[in-house]
């Protein structure tokens, strides 16, 4: 196991972050909540006020949500694209125990 490749802090980073898989949909439930709660709140006085600018930024929160969350996907398969791609070098530098 010590032949293992060296991976950078964003690496060590995005696997540690599926050592405990419960944790980490907890932590991304809440994270949306944060965005959801408050942009439903928007909605809910704009459906009784009348005033159009809390729907806009209500939606405005949710559009916000979604393209930060598609930049850190990205991000995250790009960084496990890497993570995988060294285990792979490592792994076809040994011989198959299988074959």
């Amino acid at each position: 196991m010590d032949d293992l490749p060296e991976l950078t802090p964003r690496e060590n980073f995005q696997a540690s972050l599926y050592k405990d898989p419960k944790a980490l949909f907890r932590r991304a439930v809440i994270r949306m909540l944060w965005y959801l709660v408050p942009s439903l709140g928007l909605m809910v006085v704009w459906f009784f006020n009348g005033d159009p600018a809390y729907a806009i930024i209500g939606y405005g929160i949710l559009l916000h949500q979604t393209l930060y969350r598609l930049y850190l996907t990205k991000r995250g398969v790009q960084t496990t694209g890497s993570i995988i791609k060294k285990y792979e070098t490592k792994r076809g530098d040994k011989p198959d125990d299988a074959s």
